[in-house]
């Protein structure tokens, strides 16, 4: 059969050819002229044989496309099939790739196949074409002839000659008739292609056979695979070919014994449907409950007593043998006991314990002994640390086996002993547990089902709590309340109270009432601390930690939390008294606005009453609810829990510093009189009444009865009690408003004290100033307009402390008050003011500096005469330093001032040019200056006012002899300038000296602010804690939140204005500040936990600022003590300084330090989510670090 590439069109016969047939025909024409049947019939077959070939290989092509196409199809359905079962592979990707690939066969076969042989139309003169190349010599010409035929055909169908272009009828006739008389007609079925097409039949019946073979081997999984082909999306999968085993199953065990199956896949995963059966003989299989866990399945098949069959199936496998347990009765241990040495610190007797799990003092001794009921061959135990009900872990007695312990058999095969390898008791280090493992005559082994254990009681250390007082200060030789409760589980063998001011401690021991718990309530007395007292109120105070510490029998020392006290002056602890009264003044106004209300709802109800016929359940609910708030304010006002017990713990305060005699003290003592009065009288009558109102109201309103007389007694009485309460809280109010007020202007005179000076420096200063011309009139003006309103303001104050005496409520200052008043009024201070305000605008500046030291002198002395301010002020040496800073730069000037004019007097000798009067003018001005300074300087400077004087004679001499033309003038002035010279550079040294002294005293303000803030912290820290254990206390988180740590954050502030200089503490500073601000505004979101840790670091780094910063200071006493005062004034100034930067950058490193021992302790304890910001401050601290190193 002709395929494609082989067919070809049909040609025309070439021109040769028809030459020759033209001859030939030509020669013959006139014999034939026409065709016989034979003829006729031939030419039948020649057209006709070639249009049925073409069919019916049309056909078979079709067939043989329909074959290949089903062959291929079927072919990769086989192939994904078999790779399916074989691979089983379970991945989405190949469960999509078998389909992809039977859709991708299906339409190369539709595309190569089917449509190709459909869309194929062969010819028969495609076929004769064909036939006439592929055929034999015989066939030459058959196409030609094939033609003519089929055109003689159409021609004789068709009425006229056809074309002429075949010539003539006979000629065609003649032509027809040559060729069929020399060829044969061929046998066209003959040419017919069936090989192809027995080729796919055979490629098809391969393929179906192997599909059936496939589907024939095995049908469950090929219908299974097929079915995963046709739905690649659904959740069919493989089944595992499962192989449950038991994981080291126990042959034989003893009666009761916890018996715990691992069950586990060798092909896993395990399948879902796993159980686990038992079957005891002759008995039902019954299935037990698994936990899984991991690739492991646990049956628990409880205290066995006989012996059971046990398997496991699941998945694939069904077929798992039963597997039996023996049950034996193991040999019984007929007496036993625990011989226990208890620790010699704990103080207890030998004792000894019948049980099988024992516990024990840490450090105490143990021998178990006993005895089995029969002999045995073996004992021995396995050890572990940990035993549930199923008995011990191999894997923990394997790591957690005591070599020191040993298990002893006796020689009659029944005693034994567990203990040490003598058979002694043995020393318990850590908790422990057992199984007894026997070995019987008959050679069997068996672990015992009871499980022996230690546990060890370590003694706890003491617990110690210390409770804060509400005022946490005392003066220098006075002594602190301290209350607190020690307890311990043994017994408590020492308490001591500490108290720790730097280098020093003073301990108290306590008496111990009981050694399991004691209450502390005891009076430590400071004065062998040997504090030096602060001069007066406006003195820093001194930090002292006081703290309780006690130890236990076994000598563990437990320290409670330090509590920090300020040591006062009298007169601060006396302004801290005052303090805490108006603390108890807003108290009281709470109390009293709350009685005020429960007046007025008593008088609404009285009202009701009066006007309703009967008792209401109403009346009845609003009585028995006055009551119960009427008992609260008597108990906020009793000596229990309320303000009379305050009043008397501040009165208990002032008596232990001394101060018991002071008016303050014998006002609080009328206070806590009055207030108890108030508690134990008024308050409980009232109270009492109406809980008696109240009774009879329900009575009344039970019955529908009317008001009782009683009733109105009652109610009548406790309206009189209440009143006399709200009366007396007023009164009590206006005392402690007083005594407030009194403070203040005591405050207020001080402070006018301190802006007096202030005055007074800068009046001298612009009276050095007047000389050089720089004064400016704002400068004057806003001097003068400040002394002014100085002077009424103490005006103001006078005359209010003069009314402080002659007021209905007479406060205890009041005649401090009143005495420094009138010494004021009588020393005419304010005239004075008023006068040296007055001579400032007349430009009278050295005036107004002599009137202001005098004024400042007469009120100095009139504070410390009425006793409101002692000798000495804290500022002296700040005081001092500014003034000699004063004094160095105007010595300066003047020494530039003499220097230049002694230049120019000597030009003018010299050249005999120059301005003679204007330089003799500017050196009396100078003369004049000089001495105006000296008077200045000689009330507060005598050394620098003498030099001045020596120098004003220099320059008088030097004016006489300018004056008589004298050439040694010059000498005269210069040597005014030396000495002026001299003179500043011994202002320098002194002030050099006092700056370093004021550095000293910046240092030790420093770490007592420093130590302020870490106190502060840690209540702050306190505080948060308690946030987490309890979040209900909203008034004090409000309070914590916007009073306390705005304060801190202010406080941290100011440490890190003070250490601009020292970038390490500074940068560490900011830290600080940078975790307050975060816990502020985590309890802003209620986050306490994260509050709780930001606190905590911040105090950590405060109390590390603190901690460094004292060590400096101390190394830096002890490196100036070593060097001794000679050869620290041989050092010069950069020495000095070098050694300086030295100390500060050691003292830098040692913070670093400390910081970075921090963080990593941080790091250790913290949270994955902490980490970033640790590391982030680790990287901070390292270029802290390296900026400290190149430095």
């Amino acid at each position: 059969m002709p395929t494609n590439h082989q067919q070809s069109e049909s040609r025309v016969p070439k021109q040769g050819e028809a030459s020759r047939g033209a001859q030939q025909l030509s020669l013959d024409e006139t014999q034939n002229s026409g065709l016989d049947n034979a003829d006729q019939k031939k030419l039948e077959q020649l057209i006709d044989g070639p249009q049925q070939l073409a069919l019916q290989a049309q056909l078979l092509a079709k067939r043989r496309a329909v074959a290949l196409s089903v062959a291929l199809v079927a072919g990769t359905a086989f192939l994904v099939l078999l790779a399916d079962v074989l691979f089983q592979y379970e991945r989405w990707w190949a469960r999509w790739l078998g389909p992809i690939l039977v859709i991708t066969a299906f339409v190369v076969a539709w595309g190569r196949l089917i449509l190709p042989a459909w869309r194929k139309r062969l010819t028969a003169r495609e076929i004769v074409t064909w036939a006439q190349r592929n055929g034999a010599s015989s066939d030459a010409g058959l196409l030609e002839a094939f033609e003519l035929a089929c055109h003689d055909r159409r021609s004789g169908q068709s009425a006229g000659n056809g074309d002429g272009r075949y010539g003539s009828q006979g000629f065609r006739s003649a032509a027809l008739r040559n060729w069929l008389s020399t060829h044969e007609i061929p046998t066209w079925p003959d040419y017919l292609d069936r090989v192809g097409w027995w080729r796919s039949v055979l490629v098809l019946s391969v393929v179906l056979l192997g599909l059936t073979a496939f589907f024939m081997s095995g049908a469950k999984s090929a219908l299974f695979a097929a079915q995963r082909l046709v739905l690649p999306s659904s959740s069919l999968s493989w089944p595992q070919q499962d192989e449950l085993r038991i994981l080291d199953p126990p042959k034989t065990v003893a009666v009761d014994t916890q018996v715990r199956l691992n069950v586990f896949d060798a092909r896993p995963p395990m399948p879902e449907n796993l159980r686990v059966w038992v079957r005891p003989v002759g008995q039902r299989a019954r299935p037990v409950e698994t936990t899984t866990l991991g690739e492991l399945a646990v049956a628990q098949l409880g205290k066995l007593r006989a012996e059971v069959e046990v398997r496991a199936t699941g998945g694939d496998d069904q077929k798992m043998p039963w597997q039996t347990i023996r049950v034996v009765t193991p040999p019984q241990i007929d007496d036993f006991v625990f011989r226990i040495q208890p620790p010699s610190y704990s103080g207890l007797p030998d004792k000894e314990v019948i049980a099988k799990q024992i516990s024990v003092l840490a450090g105490s001794k143990v021998l178990l002994s006993g005895s089995f009921a029969s002999r045995l061959k073996e004992l021995s135990t396995t050890f572990g640390s940990t035993a549930s009900g199923s008995g011990l872990d191999k894997t923990d007695s394997t790591l957690n086996q005591p070599d020191s312990w040993h298990v002893l058999l006796e020689p009659d095969l029944k005693r034994f002993t567990v203990g040490s390898q003598t058979g002694q008791p043995i020393l318990v280090s850590s908790a422990l547990r057992w199984q007894f493992i026997v070995a019987t005559q008959q050679g069997e082994s068996l672990k015992l089902p009871a499980v022996w254990s230690i546990s060890m009681i370590r003694d706890r250390p003491p617990q110690v709590d210390m409770a804060q007082p509400d005022l946490a200060a005392a003066t220098a030789d006075g002594a602190i309340a301290v209350v607190g409760k020690v307890t311990d589980d043994l017994g408590i063998a020492q308490i001591e109270i500490v108290a720790s001011y730097g280098d020093r401690q003073i301990r108290e021991s306590v008496s111990i009432a009981d050694p399991l718990l004691t209450d502390i309530a005891a009076d430590l007395a400071l004065q062998d601390l040997q504090i030096k007292a602060p001069a007066d109120d406006s003195a820093a105070d001194i930090a002292v930690e006081i703290s309780i510490e006690a130890t236990d029998s076994l000598g563990q020392m437990t320290k409670s939390t330090p509590l920090p006290l300020q040591i006062k002056s009298k007169q601060g602890f006396l302004r801290a008294i005052v303090g805490e009264q108006a603390e108890l003044s807003r108290e009281m106004a709470t109390i009293l606005t709350r009685q005020r209300d429960a007046m007025l709802d008593m008088d609404g109800v009285a009202a009701n009453l009066q006007r309703d016929s009967q008792v209401t359940e109403r009346a009845a609910n609003q009585l028995l609810q006055l009551a119960k708030k009427q008992q609260t304010i008597r108990e906020e006002l009793s000596t229990q829990e309320g303000l009379a017990r305050r009043v008397a713990d501040l009165n208990g305060s002032l008596a232990q510093n001394q101060l018991a005699n002071t008016p303050i003290a014998r006002s609080l003592r009328d206070l806590g009189s009055e207030l108890n009065t108030l508690a134990t009288q008024n308050a409980t009558a009232a109270a009492r009444n109406l809980d008696r109102a109240a009774t009879v109201a329900q009575s009344s309103a039970a019955g529908q009865t009317g008001a009782s007389t009683a009733l109105e007694t009652s109610l009548t009485d406790a309206l009189r009690d209440v009143r006399k309460i709200v009366d007396g809280i007023q009164t009590l109010r206006s005392e402690l408003a007083a005594r407030q007020v009194a403070s203040d202007l005591a405050d207020r005179l001080l402070r006018t004290a301190r802006e007096q000076e202030v005055l007074k420096r800068e009046t001298g200063r612009l009276a050095l100033a007047a000389s050089s011309g720089e004064l400016s009139s704002s400068r004057i003006a806003d001097l003068a307009d400040r002394q002014g309103r100085l002077s009424r303001e103490l005006g103001g104050v006078i005359e209010q402390a003069l009314k402080t005496r002659t007021g209905k409520v007479t406060p205890p200052n009041a005649e401090q008050l009143s005495e420094a008043a009138e010494e004021i009024k009588g020393a005419s201070i304010t005239d004075l003011m008023r006068a040296a305000e007055e001579r400032i605008r007349q430009s009278e500046y050295a005036q107004a500096a002599q009137l202001q030291t005098q004024l400042s002198m007469e009120l100095q002395n009139a504070l410390e005469s009425s006793g409101l301010r002692n000798k000495g002020v804290s500022t002296e040496i700040e005081q001092s330093g500014r003034a000699l800073t004063e004094a160095l730069e105007q010595t300066k000037e003047l020494a530039a001032r003499q220097d230049k004019l002694a230049k120019a007097v000597e030009e003018l000798f010299a050249s005999g040019r120059g301005d003679r009067d204007g330089l003799q003018s500017a050196q009396m001005d100078l003369v004049s200056d000089t001495d105006r300074f000296r008077n200045v300087v000689s009330g507060t400077d005598p050394t620098l006012s003498e030099g001045l004087g020596k120098v004003v004679g220099l320059q008088q001499k030097a004016i006489e002899k300018l004056e008589n033309e004298q050439m040694t003038a010059p000498q005269d002035m210069r040597a005014a300038a030396d000495e002026l010279y001299r003179l500043s550079g011994g202002v320098a040294q002194r002030k050099a000296r006092l700056d370093a002294e004021q550095k000293r005293q910046q240092q030790f303000d420093l770490v007592e602010i420093v130590a302020e803030a870490a106190t502060v912290q840690e209540k702050l820290t306190a505080t948060s804690e308690s946030f987490v254990v309890d979040e209900t206390n909203q008034a004090l988180l409000e309070q914590t939140r916007n009073a306390r740590l705005p304060k801190q954050i202010e406080r941290v502030r100011q440490v890190s204005a003070m250490l601009a200089d020292r970038p390490a503490f500074l940068w560490v500073a900011k830290k600080v500040e940078q975790h307050v601000k975060l816990q502020q505004a985590a309890l802003a979101r209620e986050r306490f936990a994260e509050a709780l840790v930001l606190s905590g670091r911040a105090h950590r780094r405060l109390v590390i600022m603190s901690k460094t910063l004292q060590d400096s200071i101390d190394d830096g006493k002890q490196d100036a003590d070593d060097r001794g005062d000679r050869e620290q004034a041989q050092l010069g100034q950069q020495d000095d300084s070098r050694e300086g930067t030295s100390q500060l950058a050691v003292s830098d490193l040692q913070l670093l330090r400390a910081i970075q021992a921090a963080i990593q302790e941080a790091t250790q304890q913290a949270d994955p989510s902490e980490l970033q910001e640790l590391a982030l401050e680790q990287r901070e601290l390292f270029e802290q670090l390296r900026s400290l190193v190149e430095q």
